[in-house]
């Protein structure tokens, strides 16, 4: 069904996410005559076993243009443990355009005002998937020593991130830190 797919609506470009896409979605891409195949490694390779990597590496690198990497770590991983030369990686960083991120000063207070933040307050954000791999456990730490210890009563700490995937890292952050009562409420947008 998938190669009949990409057949039939003429797709050129497959750019795979993860370790599943990667494998799949290269073997399933080549089958079906796509040109240019693209893997994508966006990580430190949390979910990536040696099994994975060996078998990745022997069924699957050789039909691959290019491997996208968005950081110099996670490309001299790529290169040390999966062995990917050099001059088939790119780099791409991501991020935005800052001056996106500009605004007037009276949408920062509406912002504010809508999400009951004060005015005053330094607020302290993070915008990751809610997966024990970006330690969030860290971020509560750094929340205790700055509330508690450093008596900073006016700091907000905004975590956002998956609403889906939410619920799972908040049971599991809460048992690392019962005693932490640094939100006073949770909220889903």
């Amino acid at each position: 069904f998938i190669i009949e797919y990409i057949k039939k609506n003429k797709i050129d470009i497959i750019n795979t996410l993860h370790l599943k896409a990667d494998i799949y979605g290269t073997l399933l891409g080549k089958l079906a005559g796509v040109k240019l195949i693209f893997s994508s490694r966006r990580d430190m390779g949390f979910t990536r076993s040696i099994k994975h990597i060996k078998f990745q590496n022997l069924c699957v690198d050789s039909f691959v243009n290019s491997v996208i990497v968005n950081s110099n770590a996670v490309r001299d991983l790529v290169i040390f443990r999966e062995h990917v030369p050099r001059e088939k990686i790119e780099l791409i960083y991501n991020g935005i355009k800052l001056n996106s991120l500009i605004r007037y000063e009276n949408s920062r207070r509406n912002e504010r005002q809508r999400l009951g933040i004060p005015n005053d307050a330094l607020v302290v954000g993070t915008l990751a998937t809610f997966n024990p791999v970006k330690r969030y456990d860290l971020i509560l730490k750094a929340a205790k020593e700055l509330i508690v210890k450093r008596s900073l009563s006016k700091i907000i700490f905004l975590l956002v991130g998956d609403r889906r995937a939410f619920f799972p890292a908040k049971k599991g952050l809460l048992l690392v830190y019962p005693l932490l009562e640094i939100l006073e409420k949770l909220c889903s947008y």
